[in-house]
């Protein structure tokens, strides 16, 4: 018996040796994360920005996992589209994904796979924009200023469509002071585009700029397509210089008749920067003069110009008896001032006739105030001008005056005396323009005016001075008179 168990023993020993022992294998500890996922997108593309996802193993981050995103349209699951290239962007990668179709719904995910298998993100929806056209208008601007206008060209000139160039319909240029944002509009038709060209003189017409100002202008272009919208470029600066004056004045037409002296101009045309100009700003028009063989000229004598020329009036008492005096025609143009000429008229001055008779005799009993007398203070002070009386006995009252210039003028009334109160009448029928109180004393003869006591006159008895004298010439009645 204790045999037959050792066999069995022996038996069991070698029937254990021949078969190895079964190891069961355990599956390691596997994890997946995935964070914040954050989507921009345009009406064709998307930018997916994930934070990036990892695997670990018993707690041991995984290397050389492959990451990748896979999107869809929404209720089309059996159609999905892999992205696997990305970018990484510190703890985040970024998908981006193009040719997408515009107001569309998609679904996405992020995916992760490793050596024991793969995991996939949380479902993601994102929407794509609407489509809108990008349009865009391209020109560029060259300005040359001038005085009063501009020359303005665009080149380049396009209107496009997400790159592509479309048709124009319309062309509308304007310009403005750079202080102002009065706007001056000017509209052309499309056909002023020649070849991406658009030239253009800046203002249109009979309009002016001003010299030496700045201002700006810009181009707007509308699309023959009314599905886009008009666009205009960016605002353009320039400044005006001051103008090339030229001028054509005729030569002075003089006349003397009586006492007075004519000039006249029958044409004077200015141009600025060669463009003819008759009513500006900075226009005037007018006359100058010299006695001959001076340098100097006067000071300019304005005038209006209508179509029928400008011209002047003078007193010929403004001017020395017998002497030749030169005329010139004047335009004054620009914001420089020029003053543009005419060709030198001369003319000669007549010596002065015989001065007008005094009347005969009058009616009023003036013996006490007989005699010549010499203007010496007035209004409280010496006159700063030259004033004569000469009265007859039976009234006739005869003034001599220099007080607008250097000549004399004669004037010869009748007057009415009584109570002391002296009054007259000019030879010509008008009236002295003042009545006055008269008070004699001894040399010295006081006139103060009966409207305003402030207005007193005192003379003194002189001798006249020798009105036959050429170098004091004496001019009739004409002018501003003292009484």
């Amino acid at each position: 018996m204790k045999r037959y168990l050792y066999i069995l023993f022996v038996a069991a020993i070698a029937l254990v040796s021949c078969n190895p022992p079964i190891i069961v294998e355990t599956r390691p500890d596997i994890a997946y994360y995935f964070g914040a996922v954050e989507i921009n997108t345009t009406s064709g593309s998307a930018r997916v920005k994930a934070f990036m996802p990892y695997v670990t193993i018993d707690g041991q981050k995984e290397e050389g996992t492959v990451i990748y995103m896979e999107y869809w349209a929404h209720g089309s699951e059996d159609a999905v589209t892999k992205v696997e290239s990305y970018t990484a962007e510190g703890e985040n990668i970024i998908f981006e994904i193009e040719n997408l179709e515009p107001s569309t719904a998609y679904r996405g995910v992020i995916a992760i796979s490793g050596k024991y298998g793969g995991e996939r993100s949380d479902v993601f929806p994102f929407t794509t924009q609407e489509y809108i056209p990008e349009c865009t208008m391209s020109c560029n601007c060259t300005v040359v200023p001038h005085g009063l206008y501009a020359e303005v060209e665009f080149t380049d000139v396009a209107y496009l469509v997400d790159g592509q160039q479309q048709d124009i319909i319309r062309v509308k240029l304007e310009y403005a002071r750079s202080s102002s944002d009065k706007w001056i509009e000017c509209s052309f038709t499309a056909d002023v585009i020649v070849g991406g060209v658009f030239n253009q003189v800046v203002p249109l017409g009979d309009d002016i700029l001003e010299e030496n100002r700045y201002y700006k202008l810009r181009l707007t272009l509308e699309p023959k397509d009314d599905a886009y919208p008009s666009l205009t470029s960016d605002i353009y600066d320039f400044k005006t210089i001051f103008a090339e004056i030229t001028a054509d004045v005729a030569t002075p037409e003089l006349e003397i008749a009586g006492n007075t002296l004519t000039a006249a101009v029958d044409s004077a045309t200015v141009w600025f920067d060669g463009r003819e100009v008759k009513e500006h700003f900075d226009l005037e028009y007018g006359f100058i003069y010299r006695m001959s063989g001076q340098e100097q000229w006067s000071d300019l004598i304005e005038s209006d110009y209508t179509e029928n020329g400008m011209s002047i009036v003078m007193d010929i008492v403004n001017f020395q008896q017998g002497a030749t005096y030169e005329f010139c025609g004047v335009v004054v143009a620009g914001a420089m001032r020029e003053m543009r000429t005419s060709n030198i008229a001369q003319i000669e001055i007549p010596n002065s006739s015989t001065p007008p008779a005094p009347p005969v005799s009058g009616d009023a009993d003036t013996q006490a105030l007989a005699g010549d007398w010499h203007l010496v203070k007035w209004r409280g002070a010496e006159p700063g001008f030259d004033v004569y009386l000469s009265i007859t006995e039976d009234g006739v009252v005869s003034l001599f005056q220099r007080i607008e210039s250097r000549l004399w003028s004669t004037y010869f009334s009748t007057v009415a005396y009584e109570n002391g109160v002296i009054s007259g009448v000019y030879t010509d029928g008008v009236a002295w323009g003042d009545t006055y109180y008269v008070a004699l004393e001894g040399d010295e003869m006081t006139w103060t005016s009966t409207s305003d006591s402030a207005d007193i006159s005192v003379y003194r008895r002189c001798t006249l001075p020798d009105m036959t004298n050429p170098e004091i010439r004496v001019v009739s009645e004409s002018g501003k008179r003292f009484l």
